[in-house]
């Protein structure tokens, strides 16, 4: 690939720590999900660009100003890794900075706006960055050439300096910089083979993981800004209401309340901490105007779904004659799934810090999408020009989606607008949990043809879902809407006959990305169904999946390794195995669980098995750490997660009524990361969906009874 390296103008420093050369460079963005609102194509190719910067310092390290917000997935670690490669530096010479709010600079045009989403980092900047590395060494190395009169080759670059191995001269980085600032930079420099690379691929501890050890890492929540108020806030309790009216006098009659403020739909307390604001805002009694989404609940959300499973949808793929298929076939398997909503549950609740200063906004936060929180400011603060919006990023304690969302910063600059002060705003566990922009909700009904031999000969089938794009862009007519059935048409599986059709219902609950989008509950949809084809065709499970996917010599070899290193077909005495295998963002990942269950449900993990191809890695360490987490988040979703609406309202509040899987249900698993290929695929949140359906799959196999529906605790299923 080729990367377009603009041409900046290189800065000398004189002689202190300061920047002795920052070099401007545009990442092309790699093939993506889909393109929102056009055809169904499983990836867009885009000719976006991110833009991120280096800098040379006199302490011979190297500083990265990244787009990508550390989340938890080691954004803050792979990318120096792709830089360190090719520039050849040794890790530790890598520093690396989130970047500021720059649109037009960091934009990922996929959504239109800067943004960390869809475990895509490393997958867009793989080429660019290392690129960007191999030209930018050999531009210093040229530096060198010219300054001691030698031909190019005679230099050698390593460990931050360019070295004359023939005289014995050295030059740093940094000293080369005022020599490289007059030069062209190099371009289509050729990038080492995998044979040669001396850091990718290899188990580097995360960078980040002393501060985060030792309390020293900024989270949105702990930020101090001189002057600031805390607030807490209570919105309205139904999606769409409005506040009527609230007596401030109960909160400002508490010791360290300021000021009670009034939002449209909200009610605001500010303080000199939070505990007081708190306190203040515990004591009001504000009344509200709920609107037309207090006659929803969960009962009226269900009925309306199961009835447009009835009724013809938006078709998403048509493939092959499917009416055949059901006609002639030897048996039809028909089944209805369902799964609730699901909160994001981080263990940071929402908050920002804003201060608005008339012709200026500084915001501080964790943020996935700092470009949406200046699109907000531009229609709810137009008096602020768009330069003036500034957003200091900070780690973030749990995104998975929701940190996505610009409500937090938005109510606190407003809030700040109206007091006069830098305001730190923080939502309440039970504001947070109750006010979520959830996983939708979604019904399915699927229909599998068998042949006379036990081959899938058609598969169909109709979803009611929500729809995430419609709600990220704020368009309820948006014409296709790809998470709506990602994760059961993918071409992981091939069927000689494919028709599926989706709805979008508008029940006016808040719904948004969560970790695994679409995949998450399609996985378990699609992966119970085919267990249960597999069992009504005679057939072992993971047979029956390689005949499926065999047409990719890559899933023949997943699923053989998987079959293989999880001992399948041969639990140990008691024990029962359960599969699941599925696609998401360019990676694919099986899974077996051996499992006991007692017969009252109690669940035991005895171990799990994960095989994953992620194509081409940076760090197998934190592919190993990944996996760990994304099955676990699965399982919580599985087992335990559930948002049900009473008139209009979230009724659970906090984790005693959302629980969460604890370390203690979390059996050893056992990782194998397929050998590496030439393109990387994504590590967050690939082995996620999997889980649920492999749990079921293997209590299926223990109790003879096949789970339709999550979270399975409904069923009379838990840990043991």
């Amino acid at each position: 690939m080729k990367m377009e390296v603009s041409r900046r103008e290189f800065l000398q420093g004189s002689g202190s720590a300061a920047a002795s050369l920052v070099i401007g460079f545009h990442v092309p963005l790699k093939p993506a999900r889909a393109q929102f609102g056009g055809p169904p194509e499983p990836f867009v190719v885009d000719r976006d660009m991110v833009n991120a910067y280096l800098t040379f310092n006199s302490d011979e390290t190297v500083s990265i100003v990244s787009a990508a917000a550390e989340l938890g997935q080691g954004s803050l670690t792979s990318l120096p890794m792709l830089i360190a490669e090719e520039l050849e530096l040794a890790l530790e010479q890598v520093r690396i900075e989130q970047a500021p709010l720059n649109e037009s600079a960091f934009k990922n045009r996929l959504f239109g706006y800067q943004t960390t989403v869809g475990t895509s980092a490393v997958r867009w900047a793989f080429d660019p960055l290392r690129q960007l590395g191999a030209n930018t060494r050999e531009l210093l190395r040229n530096a060198a050439a010219v300054t001691w009169d030698i031909p190019l080759e005679e230099t050698v670059a390593d460990r931050g300096r360019v070295t004359h191995p023939a005289s014995g001269r050295s030059l740093s980085y940094f000293e080369l910089g005022e020599t490289a600032a007059g030069m062209e930079i190099p371009t289509d420099v050729p990038l080492k083979p995998q044979s040669e690379w001396r850091i990718l691929g290899t188990p580097f501890p995360r960078w980040d993981t002393e501060a985060k050890s030792t309390a020293t890492a900024n989270y949105g929540i702990d930020m101090q800004v001189e002057g600031m108020v805390v607030a807490t806030i209570a919105a309205t309790p139904v999606p769409g209401g409005t506040l009527r009216s609230v007596d401030p006098e109960p909160a400002l009659s508490v010791n360290g309340v300021e000021e009670v403020v009034t939002l449209d739909d909200a009610v605001v307390v500010t303080a000199t901490n939070y505990w007081s604001a708190k306190k203040g805002l515990d004591a009001l009694d504000p009344q509200w105007d709920l609107g037309p989404v207090a006659a929803r609940n969960s009962e009226n959300i269900r009925e309306e779904m199961l009835h447009l499973l009835d009724q013809p949808g938006n078709e998403a793929v048509n493939e092959g004659d499917i009416e055949s298929a059901m006609q002639e076939a030897a048996q039809v398997v028909t089944a209805t799934y369902e799964a609730p909503y699901w909160a994001h549950a981080t263990l940071e609740p929402l908050n920002a810090t804003a201060d608005y200063r008339g012709d200026s906004i500084e915001f501080w936060l964790g943020t996935q999408s700092p470009g949406r929180i200046q699109s907000m400011c531009a229609l709810t603060f137009p008096e602020v020009p768009q330069e003036n919006i500034i957003v200091n990023n900070q780690y973030l304690g749990g995104g998975f989606g929701r940190r996505g969302d610009p409500m937090a910063p938005e109510q606190a600059a407003l809030v700040s607008r109206q007091v006069g002060k830098p305001v730190k705003l923080i939502w309440s566990r039970e504001e947070d949990m109750t006010h979520g922009a959830y996983r939708p909700k979604s019904v399915i009904r699927m229909e599998g043809s068998l042949d006379g031999e036990g081959r899938v000969t058609g598969f169909r089938g109709r979803i009611a879902v929500q729809s995430t794009l419609a709600s990220l862009i704020d368009n309820p007519d948006v014409p296709f809407d790809p998470f709506a059935t990602e994760g059961l048409i993918d071409d992981d599986y091939r069927f000689p006959a494919l028709n599926f059709e989706y709805h979008s219902p508008r029940p006016g609950i808040p719904v948004g990305f969560y970790r695994g989008v679409g995949f998450i509950h399609n996985t378990f949809y699609r992966e119970s169904f085919m267990d249960e084809l597999a069992h009504a065709a005679g057939r072992d499970p993971i047979e029956f999946r390689l005949e499926l996917a065999g047409h990719r010599e890559r899933n023949v070899l997943l699923l053989n390794t998987l079959a293989e290193r999880s001992n399948w077909g041969h639990p140990a005495p008691g024990n029962v195995q359960g599969v699941a295998f599925a696609y998401s963002d360019e990676s694919t990942v099986g899974e077996v669980f051996e499992a006991s269950v007692s017969d009252d449900g109690r669940v035991r993990l005895h171990k799990i098995t994960c095989v994953c191809d992620v194509g081409v890695y940076m760090n197998p360490m934190m592919i190993e750490h990944q996996m760990e987490s994304a099955i676990t988040w699965g399982l919580t979703s599985a087992m335990y997660g559930e948002i049900l609406i009473d008139n209009g309202a979230t009724r659970q509040r906090n984790f005693n009524e959302y629980e969460l899987v604890r370390i203690s249900h979390i059996p050893e698993i056992d990782t194998v990361i397929l050998p590496p290929t030439d393109t990387p695929g994504s590590g967050g949140e690939c082995g996620a969906p999997p889980a649920p359906p492999a749990l079921a799959n293997a209590i299926c196999a223990a109790t003879g009874s096949r789970l339709r529906s999550m979270p399975f605790r409904i069923h009379g299923i838990s840990f043991a």
